[in-house]
Parts: C-alpha cells; structure tokens; sequence
C-alpha cells in the first residue's frame, strides 16, 4: 500500500536552524554582560579620576609658576612693590575678598579705589599691565565652584565687570611687607588655592603655593586643616579664616613639616 510521501527539510538546512539557535542571545546574557561591564567601569573610574587630577594639579602648579614670573617682572618695574589690593590696609585686611581681580566699577569700588588700574586689583593687577597676558592662568583646571573661566572668559575686555578669579592673593607678607626683598622668601605663602568658601578650595587634598622666593611647591592639607574650617557659604566668610590658613601654611613652610612639597614634584 503506496502512502503520502512525508516532505521533509534538507539536512543542511535543519543543521542551519539549530546552529543558529545555539548562537543567539538570551536576556540572561545581555544582563550579565551589562552588569560585567559595569563593575569594569567602576574599577576603572578612580584610575581615570586620579589621573585626570594629576594632569590638573600640574595645570594649576604652572598658572601660579607663571602668576609668580609676572609678580617679579612687576616687582622689579615698580620699586620693588608687590601688585596692590584695594582688600589689604593693616587696620581692615578683606582677606576673604582677594579672590576677586577686577571690580565691577569705580562707583562700586572701595574708598581707596585706585582708577589708575582701571579697575583690576590684586593679581589682576598683572593682567592689566601686560605682565600676564592669559585670561585662563587665573583658574585652576580642578576648580568646581561658582567661578569657573567660562563664567569670565568675556569679561576680560575693556567692559568694567567684575572678575573672580580662583587663586588667593596675601597682598602683603606676615608683618604688612610689601616689597618683594623684605617678605621672609621660603617662610612666607603670597598665593594659593581660594580660601574664601569651601567651594573656592580648588583641590580637596591641598593646594599649590608659590612663596615669597616666588617657588611653587605642592601643600597637602594633612587631615583637612585648612578645607574643614573653610564656610560653606557667604554668610560665613571671615578675613579672620583666610588669616589662620595662611598662618599654618607659613608654620609648614617654616619647620619643614610638609614632606609632600619635596616628594609630589
């Protein structure tokens, strides 16, 4: 008795559908692939992180090194003078106000305002002169606060705006010096990080400094001294806060008790 004949696939196609099965992934696979790559990631970002720092802080230790060249080629055209500072007189120091170097105008300015700089203060004072002629070695590379250069990169024109830059300026050495011969070199900080609000501290774990020998040496804040005394906000900024900061600086500079500044260059 003769049946139906059964239609069957060729043999090579069946093995073509079953390789195929065997190939494709399932939603099991794609999670553990996803969760595979995640913990990667996540390996690998305090590498990347400590890395881009590094690059940063060398940045940040060239804009103070250039900051400190324009400060002895000012020095040695102006009797031997630092830049000055509407914010430092010995009866009221605003040190907490040294961050900014340019005011917004003469009407706006301090009693003791001189429009000769038009309206540029402190390290500013560098720029107006052409000592410093780069708007971006005024801001560190770190800085993640209110005052990035993006905020003031336009505001460097002839257009009196008011400019904050992200490096403190002393305005003067410990005793009210002011010549650039009589502050004590390799004991004394001129310029750091911004000490100003918490926010202003441009690297968490310490700051470059260039002394009065106008060196730039790498200041590890042991135990966030400085950073934990720091205000969080407006309210809280105190001359008296900037003062004390400089003081322990100038301590570590003093008795050597910074290994870092040797060993990080």
């Amino acid at each position: 008795m003769s049946g139906v004949p059964v239609k069957t696939r060729p043999r090579n196609q069946m093995l073509s559908v079953k390789r195929g099965l065997r190939g494709a992934f399932t939603i099991v696979d794609v999670m553990v692939s996803i969760a595979v790559i995640m913990v990667l990631i996540s390996l690998m970002m305090p590498a990347v992180w400590k890395a881009t720092e590094t690059a940063h802080r060398v940045v940040c230790s060239s804009n103070v090194r250039q900051i400190g060249i324009a400060m002895l080629m000012y020095a040695d055209s102006n009797k031997d003078f630092i830049p000055p500072t509407t914010f430092y007189h010995p009866s009221r120091n605003r040190a907490q106000q040294m961050l900014i170097i340019r005011l917004s105008g003469v009407s706006s300015a301090p009693l003791d305002f001189s429009p000769e700089t038009g309206g540029w203060d402190g390290l500013g004072v560098l720029f107006h002169g052409e000592y410093l002629d780069n708007a971006a070695c005024f801001y560190c590379p770190s800085h993640d606060g209110a005052h990035p250069l993006s905020e003031y990169d336009d505001k460097f024109g002839e257009v009196p705006e008011i400019v904050v830059g992200n490096y403190q300026y002393r305005g003067a050495g410990p005793g009210g010096q002011r010549h650039l011969g009589k502050i004590e070199p390799r004991r004394t900080a001129l310029v750091a990080d911004g000490m100003r609000l918490r926010s202003d501290y441009n690297h968490n774990d310490g700051s470059n400094v260039m002394r009065a020998d106008l060196s730039v040496t790498w200041f590890r804040d042991y135990g966030g001294q400085i950073l934990s005394r720091l205000p969080l906000d407006e309210s809280g900024a105190r001359s008296s806060v900037v003062m004390d900061a400089w003081d322990l600086i100038d301590r570590q500079l003093e008795g050597g008790g910074n290994p870092a500044s040797r060993s990080d260059r």
